[in-house]
Formats: structure tokens, sequence, C-alpha cells
């Protein structure tokens, strides 16, 4: 199977009458965005923001890890395209994260982010609307979390995303930069508390 092969409907597999779901072998749960926009503020009110957003995030991040060794193990003709920046925003498309503008790629070497990827209709702006105003800040911590497992799996070293614009705050779209950490600098730093357990304690 080539990259511009993926179909959703072979990738996902499941009975007419009910039961298991499965993607790429793997089970899988549907759930519906006004579940996961109250689940998201739920984690808001009981954990607070940051903590909440802690959550969200390293569990997205595991998700896209865990989908970059799915791919490895079942589409391996696929993964040995992966690097070239194509597969990711298509399996991000494919798990509904939103529709998918532009996504741009480099080596990451120099000053050009590793990866740039621009999107619109992302579900997290849409769940956020659902039980919030507009947003000071960017409200896709899926989106990124999903991003900075799956691409730090492919690379085979620690790659950050950080979202700098969002729908959630009313720019026109929603863009994620990512950047191997050591080409971050001191911008990352606040960033990293999402990605540590030791965020989401409480007192």
């Amino acid at each position: 199977m080539q990259v511009s092969d993926l179909d959703f409907r072979e990738l996902l597999s499941f009975s007419p009458s009910g039961g298991p779901i499965r993607f790429l072998g793997q089970r899988v749960l549907v759930v519906d965005s006004a579940a996961q926009g109250l689940l998201r503020k739920e984690l808001i009110d009981l954990l607070g923001y940051s903590a909440a957003r802690t959550v969200i995030t390293r569990s997205a991040y595991a998700q896209g890890w865990r989908i970059a060794e799915m791919v490895r193990n079942e589409l391996p003709e696929v993964f040995l395209h992966a690097k070239e920046g194509k597969v990711g925003p298509m399996l991000c498309a494919l798990h509904g994260f939103g529709s998918i503008l532009a996504s741009q790629r480099t080596d990451g070497e120099g000053s050009a982010p590793l990866v740039t990827t621009s999107m619109v209709d992302s579900i997290e702006v849409e769940q956020h609307h659902l039980f919030f105003e507009t947003s000071e800040d960017t409200v896709c911590w899926s989106f990124t979390g999903f991003a900075s497992g799956y691409v730090s799996y492919i690379q085979g070293r620690e790659v950050y995303f950080i979202e700098d614009k969002c729908c959630g705050k009313g720019d026109d779209c929603c863009r994620v930069i990512g950047r191997y950490k050591e080409k971050w600098g001191d911008e990352l730093l606040p960033q990293l508390s999402y990605y540590q357990i030791k965020s989401v304690q409480t007192t």
C-alpha cells in the first residue's frame, strides 16, 4: 500500500450488527464531539486549566506514539515514507482532528521548523465553543499532543509541537509548528509542563 492509497474504510473494521471496532487491528471506541467537549469542561472544572490541558495533551501524545507504532507494524511499506511528512497529516485527518490545509516538512536542522501544519474545522475548537467563549489561548491540545507523540516516534528523537494560531481564539486557521526539542530554546519551556505528570497533581 502506498501513502496515497490510505483509505479509512480499509483501515477500519467493524461488524454491521455492532460489537468491537478496530483501527489497524487495534480496538477503538467511537465517542461524539459533545461528549468529549463535556469531558474537557469537567476536567477543567475539577482540575483547573493547566492540569486539564496536561491530562489531554499527555493522552494524545501516547495516542500519536501508539499510532506510529501501529503503522510501522501493520503498514511497513507506508512507514518507510513516514519521514517524508505525508502520512502524519493524512492520519490526523482520518482521525477527525480537522481538515488539513497545508503541511510543510524540512530536515529540522536549520532555522526552519521540522513540520508546519495548518488546519480548519478543528474538532477541539468545536468542543471548546460548546461550553466556553472565544479563548485567549490556543485550544487544540489533543492535536498538538498527538503530533508530538507521532513525529517523535517517527523521527526517533524528541519533537514537540506548539500551536501558534488557533480558530478557538479567533485566528483564521489552527497552525502547529514542530521542532526537535533542542531547536526550540526557551519558547518550549512553558509547554513542556503539559507533558509532565507532576503538573496534574493537585493539593
